[in-house]
């Protein structure tokens, strides 16, 4: 698909993309090749893409706590996905090929029907 949004990760050894096909792809920018693949749950086309810093005072561990990726669709929805719990389930299932396979996280926060002109 077409990439419509990108963003780098917190530390910047990642760049997310995602676009037409609604899944939000993580590229390793040392080693050049995708290392986590997601559907937008709920989401259509993506609009905008973002990460954010770990929530201070958060314990070790707790969603958020290294922080979130967020997920905008033009559809309206925009989702919360917990950084770690990404990185985690796609280390389990990435399976050598050129694209890991697709995971369908569930977002930890969702927000409907949010559109600007």
């Amino acid at each position: 698909g077409s990439a419509r949004a990108l963003a780098f990760s917190r530390d910047g050894s990642s760049l997310l993309a995602s676009g037409g096909d609604a899944e939000v792809y993580t590229w390793d920018l040392r080693k050049q090749e995708c290392l986590h693949r997601y559907a937008n749950e709920g989401g259509t086309v993506t609009s905008a893409l973002a990460c954010t810093n770990p929530v201070r005072g958060w314990t070790p561990g707790q969603p958020g706590a290294d922080g979130f990726t967020v997920v905008g669709s033009e559809s309206g929805v925009v989702n919360l996905y917990d950084t770690r719990r990404i990185s985690d389930v796609g280390s389990r299932v990435s399976t050598g090929a050129a694209l890991p396979q697709v995971m369908r996280p569930t977002p930890y926060r969702s927000v409907m029907n949010i559109r600007t002109t």
